[in-house]
């Protein structure tokens, strides 16, 4: 590993004498303010001075870990293309994988060698506190596997192809800052004030609630990962190959499940709605934009197509071979992994499976028209890029126009014309037949008029692919 040329690259300018002796006077005082002031106040007993310790030392290692080290990751491809030498990294005669390990681990070696001495201050005072010793390795087991994810998420985040779309690892901070800070440290509260291991039924085990998050942060840290290859190796294509979607897919399913099915199997729980509605609130929201993170675009389906026709032997290419190697087909693909488990849960819950299965038709109506939408936007970015601001506000249009119709003519049935306002109906009324049939019906005029312009762009694709065969036009044409 320390053979890695970045590695060696960052070592060496990271331990510099003078920016080495600026960070241990500043963590080193630090450490000794904290524990100062802590002996100065006589209103706690020895025990709780080193219950305040063992927590403030938890959010020490938060702020190193995965603020810090999140923004060193997180930095590196914006500040090679400031000094114009991402050509040069670009260049390496290095793989994907060593060049994000590299930076992963070289940028962090400092920020490492001080995570070592914080962990070794939180369990000395954790254990002096009387935490289990259980705790303590489950908490350090935590701030490592959040450190990992943060540093991945940063990197990857950051990597793009030119300083415009150059991404900023502050981004990704201030999400972390606004919704999970609070909820980490008051999790590590929770963890002082009971002193024993906090556990959740995950597939009916009662499992320890800082090891599931643990292995969840792991588990999105190998894909965050996977990501940051798959762009150092091949940054013109999208960040998830289709195979590797449909895992994803199938991994962040399997997980919620392992969650909702002892609540949706428990006594009392059939009927209630709340169990299903929260499973496929949080399985839509994580499932669906997929299709947009292995989106090809209209140069990669000329590519495809160029392989197609190889393999039928110079054959024509026409619209429905197109349509078999679409996006729109990931997109089914990943619907019908949604569906299937959702359907589960809503018979598990005690569901009508008519209902479940209205929903669903009603649901997918609603999904084929963000997809065509985000077609529309891959085949047509190519004649001109900003077509996508357009697309986006009619996709905004589409969510929120029949939600504000609705406030102004309460007693109408326009707000199921969005999908919030029929998730909402869904929710509340379980039957299929109070929620109706009109959204199905409009989402159908809209994915027929999409069709046709969708229908048309992959005309032209088969055209302009028969034009390069015959010598009528050339790839750089």
């Amino acid at each position: 590993m320390l053979s890695n040329a970045l590695i060696a690259r960052y070592r060496f300018s990271t331990f510099r004498p003078g920016q080495l002796i600026i960070w241990a006077t500043i963590y080193l005082t630090t450490v000794f303010l904290i524990i100062w002031m802590n002996s100065l106040t006589t209103e706690f007993t020895q025990h709780q001075i080193y219950e305040n310790l063992y927590l403030q030392f938890i959010i020490v290692q938060i702020v190193v870990l995965w603020l810090i080290g999140a923004w060193n990751c997180g930095s590196v491809v914006p500040n090679e293309l400031k000094r114009n030498s991402y050509v040069f990294f670009r260049l390496l005669p290095m793989s994907g994988v060593q060049k994000t390990a590299g930076v992963l681990v070289g940028r962090n070696l400092l920020v490492g060698l001080t995570a070592m001495v914080n962990f070794a201050l939180i369990a000395y005072f954790g254990l002096a506190a009387g935490v289990p010793r259980f705790v303590v390795i489950q908490v350090i087991c935590a701030l490592i596997a959040g450190g990992v994810l943060f540093s991945t998420g940063s990197l990857l985040s950051s990597i793009r192809t030119s300083r415009k779309k150059s991404g900023n690892p502050a981004i990704v901070l201030i999400i972390f800052c606004i919704f999970l800070l609070p909820q980490t440290i008051g999790l590590m509260v929770m963890q002082k004030l009971h002193m024993k291991v906090i556990e959740v039924n995950f597939y009916y085990a009662d499992v320890p609630l800082l090891v599931i998050l643990s292995a969840i942060a792991l588990y999105l840290a190998f894909w965050a990962f996977l990501g940051a290859v798959r762009k150092f190796t091949a940054e013109d294509k999208p960040l998830f190959a289709r195979p590797a979607a449909v895992i994803f897919a199938l991994g962040i399913e399997a997980i919620l499940i392992g969650f909702f099915l002892p609540c949706v199997l428990g006594e009392d729980s059939s009927g209630n709605t709340d169990y299903f509605a929260m499973f496929w609130s949080m399985s839509m929201a994580l499932i669906w934009p997929l299709a947009a993170f292995a989106l090809w675009r209209y140069d990669r389906y000329l590519e495809e197509s160029s392989n197609l026709s190889v393999r039928r032997r110079h054959r024509a290419i026409g619209t429905l071979d197109i349509v078999g190697m679409s996006n729109i087909k990931l997109s089914l693909i990943t619907f019908v992994i949604w569906a299937g488990f959702a359907l589960m849960i809503w018979r598990l819950n005690g569901q009508m499976l008519l209902d479940g299965l209205g929903h669903i038709a009603v649901l997918f109506s609603f999904y084929i028209v963000f997809i065509l939408l985000l077609e529309t936007v891959a085949l047509c970015r190519a004649d001109n890029t900003r077509v996508i601001f357009l697309i986006g506000f009619i996709a905004i249009l589409y969510v929120i126009l029949p939600i504000l119709l609705g406030g102004l003519l309460p007693e109408s049935q326009i707000p199921m014309l969005s999908i919030l306002g029929y998730l909402s109906e869904c929710f509340g009324e379980v039957s299929f037949r109070t929620a109706g049939w009109i959204p199905a019906v409009v989402n159908a005029a809209y994915a027929a008029a999409l069709t046709v312009l969708v229908t048309q762009r992959y005309r032209t694709i088969g055209r302009t692919r028969a034009a390069l065969q015959t010598g009528k036009l050339t790839d750089s044409t």
